[in-house]
């Protein structure tokens, strides 16, 4: 009896190559996968692809400036102090576990890549300089009155958080600009960056919530305030609630969300979920949950069928 095919080697380039090289889902997933491979690494040796993810996350984590999470997978927290510009009410932010999504209690990384403590303190020191500056713009605005200035400023504190891995302070920032939105752009912005971060923080709650919230805003607003801005925005939902369905268990409601996702969603929110992330879900959650009916309707002859094309051992198995 011959053996099974051995399947592909897995190629982490190619894989994260759908995420924007930026995306805090991009920095978890090449965590996750380095931590999955090391388990499975034959006779307790070290896995090639852990490396290769490994050396990835660090290269995406030292331009950034993420020093926090880059300490954090060495188990060198100690050194990187609280938060630059980290302070404020956090009325209103979701509760977080003090564990990062990402963060596991086993330093890998320290067999594969050696640490370097320069990196840690000139970001530190760098991230210090810049929460000054961004912080000094917030107060000139406020000192000011300046709505549209107001929102720019707190955005912008929110994209340096974001960047370093501090996704509660990101967050923050970006609930606290929503009182200073005007028109449709900016509220769907808002909207968006809020699932955003909490699909990054794995707060599902919050992503029903902001969804919620985003759905009333676009409903209960004028033609101005309408999601025709980004034609995509009501996809982009569908998508998010997809997840948040997916990860609490509701896996008939994650099939119907993601199967209904419009095709004209590809890539433009792959910092959330990617084209190929949406087919693979979709396609597994539908022969789990549908009737031959309905995976007929949903999934192998709707629109939907289109999307296998990104995974075809998906559309194999469908047939």
């Amino acid at each position: 009896m011959s053996a099974p095919p051995q399947p592909p080697p897995f190629d982490v380039h190619a894989y994260t190559s759908r995420y924007p090289v930026d995306s805090e889902t991009r920095l978890q997933r090449l965590l996750h996968v380095a931590h999955r491979f090391d388990d499975g690494a034959a006779g307790g040796g070290r896995s090639d692809v852990t490396r290769d993810a490994l050396s990835l996350a660090v290269a995406q984590m030292r331009a950034a400036g993420n020093y926090r999470r880059y300490a954090e997978e060495y188990g060198a927290v100690a050194e990187c102090g609280t938060p630059a510009g980290g302070g404020g009410d956090d009325a209103g932010a979701p509760m977080m576990s003090p564990v990062r999504p990402a963060q596991t209690t086993r330093h890998i990384i320290q067999h594969y890549l050696p640490y370097d403590s320069e990196f840690v303190r000139t970001a530190r020191l760098d991230a210090a300089a810049k929460a000054e500056v961004l912080e000094a713009r917030l107060a000139s605005a406020q000192s000011q009155l300046l709505k549209d200035s107001i929102r720019s400023a707190m955005l912008a504190l929110a994209e340096f958080h974001w960047e370093r891995g501090e996704l509660k302070d990101a967050w923050r920032r970006v609930a606290r600009s929503r009182e200073f939105c005007s028109g449709g752009r900016q509220h769907t912005q808002v909207c968006l960056m809020l699932i955003e971060l909490s699909v990054d923080l794995r707060e599902w709650g919050s992503v029903r919530d902001a969804i919620s919230r985003a759905e009333h805003t676009v409903m209960s607003s004028d033609g101005e305030h309408g999601g025709g801005l980004d034609p995509l925005f009501h996809a982009k939902l569908r998508a998010a609630g997809g997840l948040a369905h997916l990860a609490e268990g509701r896996y008939a409601e994650a099939a119907r969300s993601f199967t209904s996702v419009s095709t004209e969603l590809t890539g433009q929110f792959a910092s959330v979920v990617s084209a190929e992330d949406i087919a693979l879900y979709g396609g597994l959650l539908g022969l789990a949950t549908m009737d031959r009916a309905g995976l007929h309707a949903h999934v192998i002859d709707g629109p939907f069928k289109g999307r296998l094309e990104l995974v075809p051992n998906m559309r194999e198995a469908l047939r």
